[in-house]
C-alpha cells in the first residue's frame, strides 16, 4: 500500500512503470517525471483503466476518494468510462444547444427574408440585450427550474416583443425589464 512520502519518492525510469496501491488503484510513472493515477477494474467481464488524475493535483486521498467513488459506480452496474464518456458529450450537446447558438442560427435564416439593415440591426441587439443576461445557466434554470408552458411563454413573448412589433420598436431598456421582470 501507498504512503504520502513513498509517492513522492518515485523516480522516472526509462520505461513507464506502475506502483499499486489497493482495490485497483496504481500510480503510473512515466519516464517524463509525471505520476498519472490509474484505476483498474472489469465491467462485463474485460479490463479496463480509468484516469483518476495527475500527482500532485490530486494527492494520494483524493485519488483513494474517487477510486471509491467509481467502484460504487460499478457496483451499481455503470461502467465509469462510459459514463463521463456521455456526461462529456452532453456537457457538448448542451453548449452547442445553447441559446445564442440557436438564435443566431435563426437569425441567419431569416437574413434571406429580411433587409440587411434589419437583420443587423436583430443581431445587433440580441448580443447587446439578450445573449449576455440569457448565458447558457439562464437558459438552464428557465429549462429545468420552470414549468414548460411558463418557459414556452417566456420564448414567446420574447419572439413576439422582438420580431411582431416590427424594427421601429426595437427598444433594449423594455427587453431588459421584461426578462428580468420574468425571473422575479
Amino acid at each position: 500500500m501507498l504512503t504520502d512520502q513513498k509517492v513522492k519518492a518515485l523516480k522516472p525510469k526509462e520505461k513507464q512503470y506502475k506502483v499499486s496501491d489497493e482495490k485497483g488503484l496504481y500510480l503510473l510513472v512515466k519516464p517524463n517525471a509525471g505520476k498519472y493515477w490509474r484505476l483498474k477494474y472489469r465491467f462485463a467481464g474485460k479490463e479496463k483503466n480509468l484516469a483518476l488524475g495527475v500527482y500532485p493535483d490530486v494527492s494520494l486521498k483524493q485519488a483513494r476518494l474517487a477510486r471509491d467513488e467509481e467502484k460504487k459506480l460499478i457496483q451499481s452496474n455503470i461502467d465509469p468510462v462510459q459514463d463521463k464518456q456521455e456526461k462529456k458529450l452532453k456537457r457538448l450537446e448542451l453548449s452547442n444547444n445553447s441559446y445564442e447558438v440557436v438564435a443566431r442560427e435563426w437569425i441567419d435564416k431569416k437574413r434571406t427574408q429580411w433587409s440587411k439593415v434589419h437583420s443587423d440591426k436583430v443581431l445587433r441587439s440580441f448580443e447587446q440585450d439578450i445573449f449576455p443576461p440569457l448565458s447558457i445557466h439562464a437558459l438552464l434554470a428557465l429549462q429545468f427550474y420552470s414549468k414548460k408552458s411558463e418557459y414556452t411563454m417566456f420564448l414567446f413573448l420574447l419572439h413576439f416583443y422582438l420580431f411582431q412589433q416590427g424594427s421601429q420598436s426595437f427598444q433594449a431598456p423594455p427587453l431588459r425589464m421584461l426578462y428580468q421582470h420574468w425571473l422575479d
